[in-house]
């Protein structure tokens, strides 16, 4: 009898840490599926991949690949819309200009009220770079 309910007990656990495992829905595979191209505000640089995705553990990024941005005081990179900063979120604070940079976006971010990324520099309050995010399939 103890032998049955240690086994029932244990089957009972396994289930209930695989249901509670970040399982993404298909709105969030589309979600992780959008990507656009960086580019400069006028007088200023910028090139790379924005791209959103998501982590084997349900965690959501905006990933900054293969970047190349004017080096800038105050960089913020924001998950915007229409190309709107003030309409966005700041995800954080640039530091790395060049190469790969990973962002978390906050957990109950609606990401289809967002279909832009701005990198604004705060101390001179200009814009440097942005990109439309646009679907590319699921990820």
């Amino acid at each position: 009898m103890k032998r049955r309910f240690g086994r029932f007990l244990g089957i009972l656990v396994a289930g209930m840490v695989a249901t509670s495992l970040a399982i993404p829905s298909f709105a969030d595979m589309m979600m992780s599926g959008k990507t656009g191209m960086l580019s400069g505000f006028p007088g200023h640089n910028a090139s790379g991949k924005a791209s959103i995705s998501k982590d084997g553990m349900g965690k959501t990024f905006l990933e900054l690949t293969g970047i190349k941005v004017d080096k800038v005081p105050d960089g913020r990179v924001y998950l915007a819309k229409g190309g709107d900063y003030k309409k966005g979120i700041e995800l954080g604070k640039l530091e790395q200009f060049t190469g790969d940079v990973r962002f978390p976006i906050p957990k109950n971010t609606m990401l289809d009220d967002y279909d832009s990324v701005v990198i604004w520099c705060k101390k001179f309050d200009v814009g440097i770079g942005k990109a439309t995010l646009g679907m590319s399939g699921m990820k």
